[in-house]
């Protein structure tokens, strides 16, 4: 492999600023980076791509100093390294944004920007103004519109990315390390960020791009390496391969090959309250319940929200960045107070004051930050499934009935799951598979509604695939789905029809069809 690389290296036309060679790396016995080559040119801007539990974020762990490897060797501008941290990394010149932020959501925007390097006056205070300017001009030079003494706390999840990201840029780091950076991002704000890229590339700065979108591929992207099971199986130049190819070696199969289709909703007859009114007129019959109904909802982010799910429908919201979207799930999910207004389940209002009585009411979140929000990163996955069934992790294993146990591990299979082990704490698997055994948590309970909040993230196409199956069926069964995603072929292909959120308002809907270029000129 070591040769092609070099080869597409040369293409490239410039010297490495980071270079891996046989890089080896196993867990609990479990061997996952097995040989592998890789090289950054200086001013380019090189993605690494592969499936859930390929290795990638395992091997920019290892080029940052977050994990040590077991074999192989790494250069950074020619001369060897072996980082012992990230801290070391960091001193050296690379910066990582990880998928899972790491910013003080006690501290401001500015505070977070400059972390330990905050101007000081002469008496030693710190220098407030100068900070906020810096920041400010940071901010302004980035095209990020963010107040410089805001909260981080308040941030969504898309303004959080954008300021770690900020951060980085601020450490004036030559190598740039971006784990999935616009997952959590909407079409302009991912246009934001690649016209940053451009600009951090012809100031020479080095990027290595994690990423399950080929489309962000191949539209910001220099170069592609394929990672699988845990070895380069393939590395190129963007203009020179396709995403056909690139999907055809992540799943070691013939391009075009089936299986890598993009997801698409299965056909669910009657699901649309206007099919079902119909339908339930021309029998003579009642009409039918909506399943989950808001009435006039606002919260302190919301205004006036109503809208119907009604039995076997996934309904999507779309909106921009701060639009209100997972607002109106944390309203559902008694994660906001509701001010005015009602929810309704099955026709009867109900009062959600915390997310264990929405639970006992048959309604399940999976939350936009997972590893923050829905997981218990030190136990295992039965534990972290079993924690929505009884409302915490039981203490001791042996008080765990073995059919549940038995009832998890069908969830997995039924998931597809890759767990490496009953036993493996949830923190080592990959963000694919944390993102199934939240899933998994959700489907342990007798729910009738599901929320979820950028279900997709960060997930390749086969687990996209996976996730849709299961949401296909739940809603087959008779229950509903609220689908929040910024991934508009995403709820184009799954959803029955979609909201438009604008401003904590539902702003209108479109029906099935319209496909993701009209999602988006319709929010515009």
């Amino acid at each position: 492999m070591t040769a092609a690389v070099d080869l597409a290296l040369s293409g490239a036309g410039a010297a490495p600023a980071l270079r891996a060679r046989g890089l080896r790396k196993g867990f609990d016995g479990n061997l996952v980076l097995d040989g592998v080559d890789f090289a950054l040119a200086a001013g380019e801007v090189h993605a690494v791509v592969g499936s859930n539990g390929a290795g990638k974020s395992t091997l920019v762990k290892l080029l940052n100093g977050c994990h040590q490897r077991d074999g192989g060797t790494l250069e950074l501008f020619g001369a060897a390294v072996n980082f012992s941290s990230p801290r070391a990394a960091g001193r050296a010149g690379i910066a990582m944004v990880y998928q899972e932020l790491s910013l003080i959501a006690s501290m401001s925007v500015a505070e977070n920007l400059f972390m330990a390097r905050w101007p000081c006056s002469a008496a030693g205070w710190l220098d407030e103004a100068a900070l906020a300017g810096a920041a400010r001009r940071l901010l302004a030079e980035l095209g990020i519109a963010l107040d410089p003494w805001r909260c981080v706390a308040e941030l969504s999840a898309a303004e959080q990315q954008l300021l770690e990201i900020a951060k980085a840029v601020a450490r004036q780091a030559r190598v740039l390390i971006l784990d999935e950076p616009t997952a959590a991002l909407s079409a302009r704000e991912s246009a934001l960020l690649f016209a940053l890229l451009r600009r951090l590339k012809g100031q020479g700065v080095a990027v290595v791009y994690i990423s399950h979108s080929l489309g962000d591929v191949f539209a910001v992207c220099d170069r592609v390496s394929v990672l699988r099971d845990g070895r380069m199986a393939s590395c190129a130049a963007v203009a020179a391969t396709s995403i056909a190819t690139v999907l055809a070696e992540m799943a070691g199969r013939p391009p075009g090959a089936a299986g890598q289709q993009r997801p698409q909703r299965a056909p669910r007859p009657a699901a649309a309250p206007v099919a079902a009114a119909a339908a339930d007129s021309a029998a003579g019959a009642a009409p039918r319940t909506p399943l989950l109904e808001l009435r006039n909802v606002a919260t302190a982010a919301l205004a006036d929200v109503s809208f119907a799910v009604y039995p076997g429908q996934v309904v999507g919201l779309a909106g921009l960045l701060g639009s209100g979207r997972s607002q109106i799930l944390a309203a559902i999910f008694g994660l906001a107070r509701v001010e005015s207004g009602q929810v309704l389940l099955a026709g009867a209002p109900v009062t959600i004051g915390t997310p264990r009585q929405a639970i006992g009411l048959g309604i399940v979140l999976l939350p936009e930050q997972r590893r923050r929000q829905g997981l218990a990163l030190e136990l295992d996955v039965a534990d972290n499934v079993l924690m929505a069934r009884h409302g915490q992790a039981r203490p001791w294993r042996w008080l765990v009935p073995e059919q549940e146990r038995r009832s998890v591990a069908a969830l997995a299979r039924r998931l597809g799951l890759r767990a490496d082990g009953a036993g493996r704490a949830v923190r080592y698997l990959s963000g694919g598979n944390q993102q199934k055994v939240v899933l998994a948590k959700c489907l342990s309970t007798p729910a009738r509604v599901m929320l979820l909040d950028e279900p997709m993230a960060g997930i390749d196409l086969q687990g996209k695939l996976a996730i849709l199956r299961i949401v296909d069926q739940f809603a087959a069964e008779g229950n509903a789905v609220l689908l929040v995603s910024s991934d508009y072929d995403d709820i184009a292909g799954v959803c029955d029809h979609t909201l438009l959120v604008r401003r904590g308002r539902i702003a209108g809907q479109l029906a099935a069809g319209q496909g993701a270029a009209g999602i988006l000129a319709a929010l515009q």
